[in-house]
């Protein structure tokens, strides 16, 4: 059903020179190398519908999420969780709107913000977790009937360990269907299949990366970003 879009090396200008490959990975971005096996999913859950509602959490309550498997499937004994949302600052849901618009003008869905949790497709919600493993995750709950991205800001936002930019796009990726470039675990990836070695695709190439780029944190989805984004949901 799916037909792969190969985007040449020669747009990104970073990469005249390429590292030792993985023998297994793409040597240059493909678009299936981005496309996470879950976007049958996302689309399911859309049902045809190019609207989608979100909901920044700003008070504090409890939430409890369940994480689907590879494919965003909910599975009898899926792992779940109960957390107590740490409230953003309106400077932070100021950042993320900006991006959300930004996205929105480049791809066919349309976003919109509502008042209340429950009217949301996407909840977008804060916590404190200073010894997590993870700055983030996009998890669902229990009925399948919403989507939670949700933001660490005691491993990124409020300590400025991270940067809040790259950490709202990277989740905000995995929430419209992008994947890790390292990810082989759907069969492909990008240039080697370890987050962080010499060959591994860094933030520049796409922010779905782990590896900082040597230049920066991104400040919006790179142009391979958005090309796999159009090419799975269309250009606005």
């Amino acid at each position: 059903m799916k037909r792969w879009l190969i985007i040449a090396a020669s747009w990104f200008g970073l990469m005249t020179f390429l590292p030792a490959l993985a023998k297994a990975c793409d040597n240059q971005p493909t678009a299936r190398a981005l496309i996470a096996p879950w976007i049958a999913a996302d689309q399911e859950f859309l049902g045809g519908r190019t609207s989608i509602s979100y909901f920044f959490e700003m008070r504090r309550r409890r939430y409890q999420v369940v994480y689907g498997n590879d494919e965003g499937e909910m599975i009898p004994g899926a792992p779940w969780e109960i957390f107590e949302s740490d409230p953003l600052y309106a400077h932070e849901r100021a950042l993320g709107i900006e991006l959300i618009k930004a996205t929105d003008r480049l791809i066919s869905l349309d976003f919109r913000e509502v008042q209340r949790a429950q009217d949301a497709d996407l909840v977008i919600v804060g916590y404190c977790k200073k010894y997590d493993d993870k700055d983030g995750a996009l998890t669902q709950n229990a009925e399948g009937t919403q989507y939670f991205l949700i933001l660490n800001g005691c491993m990124a936002i409020a300590t400025g360990q991270g940067d809040p930019v790259w950490l709202f796009l990277h989740e905000l990726g995995h929430a419209l269907g992008l994947e890790h470039p390292f990810d082989d675990t759907d069969g492909d990836c990008l240039y080697d299949n370890q987050p962080l070695s010499r060959a591994s695709a860094h933030t520049g190439i796409t922010v779905m990366a782990y590896k900082s780029d040597p230049a920066g944190p991104p400040q919006f989805f790179t142009d391979y970003d958005i090309a796999v984004l159009r090419r799975i949901w269309g250009p606005d």
